[in-house]
C-alpha cells in the first residue's frame, strides 16, 4: 500500500541521482579526511602483540593448531587427554557396576 503511493520515476532519474550521490560522498571522504596516507597507525601494546600471535597461527608449516601454541598448550592438550582416559575408564567402571551389581 504504501509503495502505491510513492511517485513512479524512470530507471534513468534513479541512475542519475545514485551516480550523484555516490559522487558526492567519494569526494567528501577525499578532501574531508583528517588522516594521513603516510601516517603510522596507533595501535596499542597489547593489540600488536595479539596480531603477531595469530601471525604465528597463520603459517602454513604442517602443524595443527593445537600443535603451534607451544609448551604451554602441549601441557594442557596432554592434560585433557588424560581428563577424557580417566573419564571414560570412570565411565566403564560404573556401568559395570550397575551392570552387574555385587552378590549380597
Amino acid at each position: 500500500m504504501f509503495a502505491a503511493s510513492l511517485p513512479k520515476a524512470s530507471l534513468a532519474t534513479l541512475s542519475n541521482i545514485s551516480l550523484t550521490r555516490v559522487g558526492s560522498v567519494a569526494a567528501s571522504r577525499v578532501f574531508l579526511s583528517t588522516t594521513r596516507a603516510n601516517a603510522k597507525p596507533n595501535v596499542p601494546a597489547g593489540f600488536a602483540a595479539i596480531k603477531e600471535r595469530q601471525k604465528t597461527f597463520n603459517i602454513d608449516n604442517g602443524l595443527r593448531v593445537h600443535q603451534r601454541g607451544g609448551t604451554m598448550d602441549k601441557v594442557l592438550y596432554n592434560a585433557t587427554l588424560l581428563l577424557i582416559l580417566v573419564g571414560a575408564v570412570e565411565w566403564v567402571r560404573v556401568a559395570y557396576t550397575l551392570s552387574f551389581p555385587p552378590a549380597k
